[in-house]
């Protein structure tokens, strides 16, 4: 997004929230567990330390005492004047946690430590994993005395997320003092241990069954393959075919690990399990349903509806056509998280309601070179299942009516790798008819020579950029547009390709004025426009090359308020938000002028939002309009930019 996307862990300012400690506050550590010491504070100390206040002091020492007289305990001494809350000194045992430990070996256990305080102190145990997320609880009172402190691993919090036992490694522990007094006050810490305490549940108390019936207007779909899969669609766990009646059964038996995430009793009765239910038939298109089924049994009914096959498109003058000659009007979303997860959140969900709920019949898919080649720390598979749930989308997508833009969402210059990325993955998707390839996201900094018939990037140009902006070229050369295109066409691929303009893909000037790329023997070029309230001079931007060539404004999106987006100068906030004349003005523009386009973004922590949360409930200040859009209400272009 030009200077603006915002990862979900940028947008959600993560603050250390106190929790309420619900076990006891001094229990004697289960001994009778399995128990791993993960810090014993015999040689070097560690700590980290974030002063607010110039007067705050802390040291870090080993105490000559620590619980029942054993030596090797850590003493934190500290002053930061009164009232401050959680001034972000710790202890932080990096060092013995060189192996990056993985919490689903303690599945049902828990994190215990001994603490005791000279004045009586709040303390926050903090525990952050590798994925950078930090999840927390609060002890209300550390008294004089020695006291062990046993918390279950479930009882960890970041906001209402527990810590998700099944995919996090834990990184660092931190202890926090809170509130200073003034006076020179201290916190003593030994015996920290993480101890497994496997769930003991009955098989009758971990089962969930889920029924219901497979239909296509009113009638029995028989022979279906019915799939129970995790919320993100990835990890089948149960399958079964509807039967002649369009009946289906599928049984599952939760874990120990599953209920590791919820309170720490694990009542089936107040355990969800959060996943979807897949169903494919031969004729139809695969389609996908929310199932929060609680142990028991649970009916999910799924109606499904004729597979459709897509009219390959190509390029005719400034529109696109299918195969008959037909326009063919691109109107969807942006479905984003592939860009920064392997995994990604909910897509193959969110697809299914953008184009059956919202009407969208294009969906923009943001994806990584990296994550295609499996190059991610966490990812052991070379990438395979990342590329097989974009095959998984672009399948559930194209069966249920709409084209799938496939965006390379990198920024700056074009570099040599991104060449031999679009050979592999051209080759892997050509001549699909419901598969576009938009070959890089945003260029900016470099010129329009440079970004057409590439050279050297040394002299590039420093524009702002924020967040995920921020990528390094890799090298000194850009190889420029024109190779990424001629890389698509060598491997014989005639799919439409997207070529975005540079300024963060917002200037097409140059496209009109010398720079257009060749594309002599596939179906086209179409050029890519992102566009936002801080953006004008929209003429020259975007309509002039409209003109001559298809344009797909690949993202663009209003914002509630300035303020959530203070890296926007101030000479650039053109627009009084308030009166809401922007997204009017800009749906007005695209239908006006048959604009083909995806708003951004149709994720809750991506911003700007088009929806608020997983229930797709639309942002008032954006979501409303581009719902309404798509559902075919008209919006008149009252004033250019």
């Amino acid at each position: 997004m030009g200077q603006s996307t915002v990862r979900p862990w940028h947008l959600c300012i993560m603050l250390l929230l106190a929790t309420c400690f619900c076990g006891a506050a001094c229990m004697a550590g289960d001994e009778a567990a399995t128990a791993k010491s993960i810090y014993t504070f015999e040689d070097g100390i560690n700590g980290w330390w974030k002063f607010n206040s110039p007067a705050a002091t802390v040291t870090l020492s080993k105490a000559d005492e620590g619980v029942d007289n054993s030596t090797g305990s850590l003493k934190v001494s500290y002053n930061y004047g009164k009232g401050i809350n959680y001034l972000g000194v710790g202890v932080q045992p990096k060092w013995s946690l060189k192996g990056k430990t993985s919490f689903k070996e303690y599945a049902g256990g828990t994190f215990s430590l001994a603490l005791k305080s000279n004045a009586g102190s709040k303390v926050q145990v903090e525990i952050r994993t590798t994925q950078k997320k930090s999840y927390s609880i609060s002890i209300p009172h550390v008294g004089k005395i020695w006291g062990t402190y046993t918390i279950p691993l479930s009882e960890f919090k970041n906001k209402d997320e527990s810590l998700p036992i099944e995919t996090a490694s834990v990184e660092a522990f931190a202890v926090i003092p809170y509130k200073g007094s003034g006076k020179d006050q201290a916190l003593w810490i030994d015996n920290i241990k993480l101890s497994t305490q496997p769930l003991e549940l009955s098989e009758e108390g971990k089962r969930i069954i889920v029924t219901g019936t497979v239909s296509s207007s009113g009638k029995p779909v028989a022979g279906a393959k019915v799939t129970l899969a995790d919320a993100h669609g990835n990890k089948p766990t149960a399958e079964d075919k509807s039967g002649a009646d369009g009946k289906y059964t599928l049984s599952y038996t939760m874990g120990a690990r599953h209920y590791a995430v919820t309170p720490a009793e694990a009542n089936p009765e107040t355990t969800d399990y959060k996943g979807s239910v897949q169903v494919e038939g031969a004729g139809y298109a695969l389609m996908f349903k929310d199932c929060n089924a609680k142990v028991g049994t649970n009916e999910v009914n799924i109606e499904l509806y004729p597979a459709q096959t897509l009219k390959e498109l190509k390029v005719e003058g400034n529109r696109l056509v299918d195969t008959d000659g037909k326009e063919v009007w691109l109107q969807g979303m942006s479905v984003d998280s592939l860009e920064w997860s392997s995994r990604g959140d909910y897509m193959l969900r969110s697809v299914v309601i953008a184009i059956r709920d919202w009407k969208a019949n294009c969906v923009r898919i943001p994806m990584r070179d990296s994550f295609w080649f499996g190059k991610d720390k966490y990812q052991k598979d070379g990438g395979e299942s990342y590329r097989k749930l974009l095959d998984r989308i672009i399948d559930v997508a194209n069966s249920n009516g709409a084209y799938v833009a496939f965006d390379l969402h990198r920024f700056g210059a074009p570099m040599p790798e991104h060449v031999e990325f679009w050979k592999d993955a051209a080759a892997h998707y050509k001549n699909r008819p419901g598969v576009l390839f938009e070959i890089f996201n945003e260029p900016h900094g470099i010129s329009w020579d440079v970004w057409r018939n590439g050279g050297s990037t040394k002299k590039q140009h420093k524009e702002n950029a924020v967040v995920e902006n921020k990528e390094k070229n890799s090298q000194d050369y850009s190889p420029g547009m024109q190779a990424l295109v001629n890389a698509v066409r060598s491997t014989g691929a005639k799919n439409i390709i997207i070529a975005a303009g540079l300024s963060w893909s917002y200037d097409l000037s140059g496209v009109v004025n010398g720079f257009a790329l060749e594309d002599p023997n596939g179906n086209g070029i179409m050029y890519s426009h992102h566009n936002y309230p801080w953006k004008k001079g929209w003429q020259k931007a975007v309509l002039d090359a409209a003109e001559k060539h298809p344009i797909f404004i690949g993202e663009v999106g209003n914002i509630r308020a300035w303020s959530d987006f203070p890296f926007i100068n101030a000479n650039e906030r053109y627009e009084d938000l308030s009166k809401m004349e922007w997204p009017i003005d800009m749906l007005g523009m695209i239908q006006k002028y048959r604009l083909n386009w995806t708003g951004f973004s149709f994720h809750p922590r991506c911003g700007p939002m088009i929806i608020k949360d997983w229930d797709y409930t639309p942002t008032e200040y954006w979501g409303v309009f581009v719902k309404r859009a798509l559902a075919g209400e008209q919006f008149t272009l009252n004033r250019l930019r």
